[in-house]
């Protein structure tokens, strides 16, 4: 799927008279606005899924022709669970992840202003990561006590970085207030991390450009075609 899309896009590619549409789970991130190009339909019957799979597949999404396949997750966490239970991104983790990216719905719009307000840290000199989950375990432990409101994923450094001694992945920390996240950087720049390196705590500068893409897109005039600017970032 193209990364600015949401719920009410795919709710679009299933025609209300064919097609009864019981869930739509789609991963949504609070720092970006994006979903991970994909998301998981559930019909309200076999037949219809079938249906969709040979009627629906290459069917226009935003400029973009959509696969549509058998729902099979690429791995335990890339799916949400039975109703009443928890999103993935809490399953099986001693330190549950602070913005469920599955379960809301405000991630595209509910972030913006937090470098501005002073709320946004930046965690640097992260190594490469095992998986996120494992990443937001320990950086929710290194953060303990602190009112941590979300963790970004992992971004990886710049090619010219990658090369160079030490770790350099890094990625963002949402705190409820200002005064809360000037005190972490107090207590915890420069201490030793999860994964044995000093890791650099500092304030966060602008924000992603990549939650207003879903704007650019449907501005007036504009073509259906990404512009390349947003080709390049979806690619990064």
């Amino acid at each position: 799927m193209p990364y600015a899309a949401k719920t009410e896009d795919v709710e679009t590619l299933f025609p209300t008279e064919e097609y009864k549409i019981e869930r739509i789970d789609i991963s949504i991130d609070p720092f970006t606005g994006r979903n991970p190009s994909y998301c998981f339909v559930e019909l309200a019957s076999k037949e219809q899924a079938e249906r969709a799979m040979t009627e629906l597949d290459g069917k226009d999404l935003l400029g973009r022709p959509v696969k549509i396949r058998p729902g099979v997750a690429k791995s335990s966490n890339d799916r949400s669970l039975p109703r009443g239970e928890s999103s993935p991104s809490a399953e099986k983790t001693t330190a549950p992840y602070a913005f469920d990216r599955w379960q809301r719905n405000d991630a595209s719009n509910h972030w913006k202003g937090y470098s501005e307000q002073g709320r946004r840290l930046y965690v640097g000199g992260l190594p490469r990561p095992e998986s996120q989950q494992v990443v937001d375990t320990e950086i929710r432990k290194f953060f303990d006590g602190f009112n941590v409101e979300a963790i970004s994923k992992v971004i990886s450094p710049h090619l010219s970085k990658r090369f160079e001694p030490g770790d350099h992945y890094y990625l963002f920390v949402d705190f409820a207030s200002s005064d809360e996240a000037q005190t972490a950087i107090n207590t915890l720049d420069g201490q030793v991390g999860p994964w044995g390196g000093k890791l650099k705590v500092s304030k966060a500068k602008g924000e992603s450009v990549k939650v207003d893409e879903r704007n650019k897109f449907n501005a007036p005039g504009e073509s259906q075609r990404p512009s390349a600017t947003r080709e390049a970032a979806a690619a990064a």
